[in-house]
């Protein structure tokens, strides 16, 4: 009994230490400080071969508990480091860390060895120099900086090359090339012992000023400095070369107004900038002979073409601004003599057409679909205006054919929904299928009183439904089938003196018709339907005849024609 007295006190009085000592633990935490951070005396160091410097870790906060840190570096070929002390080993750069044992909080500081590789036992270099202090370079061209290292014997002489603006000029191994006109400085740097020397460069523009290139791969490496842009703040760039490639590509991504007035180019060929959305504007020089087909198709940023005055082109190609969607006028040079098929195609921004005094034709499609232009002016040197050469240009309200002009071909205005008036020259003797079919607005038509048509093709102004009077010249002498179909505002029609033939569904579907006035006595044809849907076909013509064919008004009272 009394031995099992005994151990309950043992078992007893182990409880009451345990927990004693549980509670100091508690206590002990209550006035313990835990690290919050680390920093290094210097977060950076430059250091020859063999030296040493002492980096101090810097605890936060100043009073915790646990101070103790631990010393590493990533790579000990060219530093090591020991409580702090870092050595250098060899030339290159190293990064130290410190690491505290409370936490794991780290710091480090980057380390950059220089020194010949003959360690400890190499010649430093003591300074740097260069052959010129000032230079002009003009841009485009190239001049040559070279270092001197003292001492001659200086065991590591390489050298670093800056500028300090790379857009005026760059250098690459102490060849310094112009970029655009300014100022610039360049630093050659010595790699042991980071000794500068200093070239002030001024570039100069040439005669032109601004960026002025004389080859293409200098324009390019200019570019590929320059900040991205917009098409509103495009670069302005002459370049003056001999031949052009490389298509829109040259332009770097960048907008470019590009001056090609001092270059040379005799041609540029099918392709040469199709697709170059990032040019804005072009200057063709005086020296070019050639556009060829598709040469600047879908340029859609293209805002200017600066033709020469006096241009040694004769055309300009199929297809060559096909497209230029943001073009808003052009002025075709004196020299040229023809528009080329589709040349101007879907330009839709295309406001003003200036065409020169020595074009005698414009093509097929020339200017279709260019909806922005109004008023037009075909001058009397053009000799032909091509099918559907402005077909589709729904803005156009008045178009003036001047006394020159001999054949508006087929559907050559077909679908100008906003045209009003024409007036036709007097040297044309054709209008062509379909010409001016459903120019829904059109109500005037005038010829010249020394008109030259002879013929109104099938179709001319079929579905001009604006019309409410039509006047057939004295020179006409046929007018085909359809011409005038569904004029459903033609209220009235004069035939021409000469007329001979009119042909089938000439004026079917002219519902409005009431009087028809013929000049002559000529008429000796009326083809099947001519009138049809105003009265039947017979009624006109057996009036007509009746009278002997002669000339009077025709006018209709419901289904009958009498001559008044």
């Amino acid at each position: 009994m009394r031995k099992a007295s005994k151990l309950f006190g043992i078992i007893a009085l182990a409880a009451v230490i345990v927990f004693s000592m549980a509670g100091c633990g508690d206590i002990l935490d209550q006035f313990t400080t835990s690290v919050d951070g680390v920093a290094l005396s210097q977060t950076s160091l430059n250091l020859t071969v063999n030296s040493s410097a002492t980096l101090t870790a810097i605890i936060s906060p100043s009073n915790a508990s646990n101070k103790s840190v631990g010393w590493s570096t990533n790579n000990g070929n060219v530093a090591t480091v020991n409580l702090g002390v870092v050595t250098a080993v060899a030339p290159g750069t190293a990064t130290i860390t410190v690491t505290t044992q409370d936490g794991g909080k780290t710091a480090t500081c980057s380390v950059t060895v220089t020194g010949g590789s003959g360690g400890g036992d190499g010649v430093p270099v003591t300074g740097v120099t260069l052959n010129s202090s000032n230079i002009t370079v003009p841009v485009g061209t190239t001049a040559t900086l070279t270092p001197t290292i003292t001492p001659s014997n200086a065991t590591n002489k390489n050298v670093q090359w800056t500028s300090s603006n790379s857009s005026v000029a760059s250098v690459n191994s102490g060849t310094v090339t112009g970029i655009s006109a300014g100022t610039t400085v360049i630093t050659v740097t010595t790699q042991d012992g980071y000794k500068t020397a200093t070239c002030t460069v001024t570039v100069t523009g040439g005669s032109g000023g601004g960026n002025t290139f004389t080859s293409i791969a200098d324009m390019r490496a200019w570019l590929r400095t320059q900040p991205t842009n917009t098409a509103a703040n495009a670069y302005d760039v002459r370049l003056n070369v001999s031949t052009i490639s490389g298509g829109g590509a040259i332009l770097e991504s960048k907008y470019v107004n590009l001056d090609l007035s001092g270059s040379s180019i005799t041609t540029f060929a099918t392709y040469a900038f199709d697709g170059a959305t990032y040019l804005t504007s072009i200057t063709i020089p005086g020296t070019v002979n050639t556009i060829a087909n598709l040469a600047f198709r879908n340029c859609t940023n293209l805002t200017s073409i600066n033709f020469p005055t006096s241009a040694n082109f004769t055309s300009i190609g199929n297809n060559s601004f096909q497209g230029c969607t943001a073009l808003p006028s052009v002025t075709i040079p004196g020299n040229v003599n023809s528009i080329g098929n589709s040349a101007f195609y879907g330009c839709t921004g295309l406001t003003s057409v200036n065409i020169g005094s020595g074009v005698n034709s414009i093509g097929n499609n020339a200017f279709q679909n260019c909806t922005g232009l109004t008023i037009l002016t075909i001058p009397g040197n053009v000799n032909s205006i091509g099918s559907e050469a402005f077909r589709g240009c729904t803005g156009l309200t008045d178009v003036t054919i001047d006394n020159g002009v001999v054949s508006i071909m087929a559907s050559a205005f077909r679908d100008c929904k906003g045209l009003r008036s024409v007036t036709i020259g007097n040297r044309v003797t054709n209008i062509g299928a379909n010409a001016f079919q459903d120019c829904t607005s059109l109500s005037t038509i005038t010829y010249t009183p020394t008109s030259s048509v002879t013929n109104i093709s099938g179709s001319a102004f079929r579905g001009c439904t604006a019309l409410t009077s039509v006047t057939i010249p004295n020179s006409v002498t046929n007018i085909e089938g359809s011409a005038f179909y569904s004029c459903t505002g033609v209220t009235s029609v004069t035939i021409g003196s000469s007329v001979t033939g009119i042909g089938g569904s000439a004026f079917e579907n002219c519902t409005s018709i009431t009087s028809v006035r013929f000049e002559g006595s000529s008429v000796t044809t009326f083809g099947y339907a001519a009138f049809v849907n105003n009265t039947v076909t017979s009624s006109l013509s057996t009036a007509y005849k009746a009278t002997g064919g002669g000339a009077g008004t025709y006018a209709r009272s419901g289904n009958t024609w009498s001559k008044n």
